[in-house]
């Protein structure tokens, strides 16, 4: 992902160059200026990219403090203060990055993980949702959801974001055992075990059998486990 990320900030200061010199709008001194800030940020990103991030750091600053418009720069910051364990700091780059970039979808998923580290996790819950309503296809952008809403044991909410996982993207074992643990945490044992067996019979994997085989030997129905055991390992 970081890689993508460098590309794109690359080429945006390869086409920062090309508006500067076809346009006539800009005065010599303003040219001077965004061309001098890329040019610094550029070499920020050299120093990030080889692991110098203490003058990757001190060369990103500079341009905060002068009030750089760059996403990019607020986000490196913020990557870096992390690794360091400032999280206070990162938090507050990665808010810049993104109000200054508010349709990176890459950015708000990494402050949503921001504000949970810092269990800010009303705030975390908003960015997740709003990505959701944006991107529902993109399921990748909020499956972390499920989790959250789980340890707030807002567990009707976790189902709620699996319907919508599973519309998009399928059906899956993760999916299936997803549900399967959320109706368990609801203590809704036996429409776990019935939702469990629908699936396995169209859909089923070695452990989906297993955890039913362990069901049925709980239960003590010996001949009915050990027709599952048989099905996982065949």
């Amino acid at each position: 992902m970081s890689n993508v990320i460098n590309f794109r900030h690359i080429t945006r200061a390869f086409s920062m160059s090309v508006i500067l010199l076809l346009s006539g709008t800009f005065s010599v001194s303003a040219q001077e200026k965004i061309a001098g800030e890329e040019g610094i940020y550029m070499e920020g990103l050299k120093e990030y990219n080889v692991g110098s991030t203490d003058k990757a750091l001190s060369i990103f600053s500079s341009l905060a403090r002068k009030g750089s418009r760059n996403d990019a720069v607020y986000y490196y910051l913020s990557n870096i203060y992390s690794s360091k364990s400032k999280p206070d700091s990162a938090l507050v780059m990665m808010e810049r990055a993104v109000r200054l970039d508010p349709g990176n979808t890459w950015y708000r998923t990494q402050l949503a993980s921001l504000y949970m580290n810092k269990e800010q996790t009303g705030d975390a819950i908003k960015i997740y949702e709003s990505l959701r309503k944006e991107y529902p296809q993109q399921v990748e952008l909020y499956d972390g959801l499920i989790d959250i809403y789980v340890k707030e044991k807002k567990l009707e909410q976790a189902l709620d974001v699996l319907e919508d996982i599973e519309k998009y993207a399928g059906k899956s074992e993760a999916s299936c055992l997803t549900r399967y643990n959320l109706f368990i945490f609801q203590n809704k044992r036996d429409e776990a075990i019935r939702y469990l067996s629908d699936f396995d019979k169209e859909n089923g994997t070695p452990r989906t059998a297993t955890i039913l085989g362990d069901y049925y030997t709980s239960v003590q129905n010996d001949s009915l486990a050990m027709e599952y055991y048989t099905k996982a390992i065949s």
